[in-house]
């Protein structure tokens, strides 16, 4: 008997200034492939309601950007399991604070999508992992995080190496 996987995976993706038709076209074709796959997927573009329509996203009004960002934020603390982004080679300051939140403070996995070509530096070492298919990433997904038992295991797998590393570089920061 195979188990349904009960994972809720959220997009990030670099937002301003992109193309609003290419970018829902987007997040449309990765929700259907991770649901496809039996994942839960939370877009932000599809979230916030980006219009398909030709023309850049800009967000200008800031109290509503600041609305996105928070609600953004929550979603990632206490909904998502896991955090994709999309077209990491994509830069952009939103998604870089998400990944810090994700892996920086929470610890939970993150991994990216870039297309072949682009290069990954360090963030071969840093991402669970990177993938140049969406296919893939959710079929990884599923199979390392995909339920919450082995989301539990991976957790205890990771504090385990990591935590007392982290306390230490704790103690070492009070210079």
């Amino acid at each position: 008997m195979e188990i349904k996987p009960d994972v809720v995976v959220y997009i990030a993706c670099a937002m301003s200034e992109r193309d609003k038709v290419e970018m829902v076209h987007r997040a449309k074709k990765v929700c259907e492939i991770f649901r496809y796959y039996g994942i839960t997927p939370i877009s932000p573009v599809i979230e916030e309601g980006v219009k398909e329509e030709s023309g850049k996203l800009i967000n200008s009004n800031k109290e509503r950007l600041y609305s996105f960002w928070k609600r953004d934020k929550k979603i990632i603390i206490e909904k998502a399991h896991v955090v994709l982004f999309d077209h990491a080679e994509m830069k952009s300051f939103g998604m870089e604070r998400e990944y810090a939140l994700n892996r920086g403070v929470l610890w939970k996995p993150s991994i990216s999508y870039i297309p072949v070509g682009h290069h990954t530096s360090v963030a071969q070492f840093e991402d669970d992992k990177i993938f140049h298919s969406i296919h893939e990433a959710a079929e990884y997904i599923v199979k390392m995080w995909g339920t919450s038992t082995r989301r539990r295991l991976w957790r205890l797998k990771m504090l385990n190496k990591s935590l007392l590393r982290w306390l230490w570089w704790q103690i070492l920061a009070f210079r």
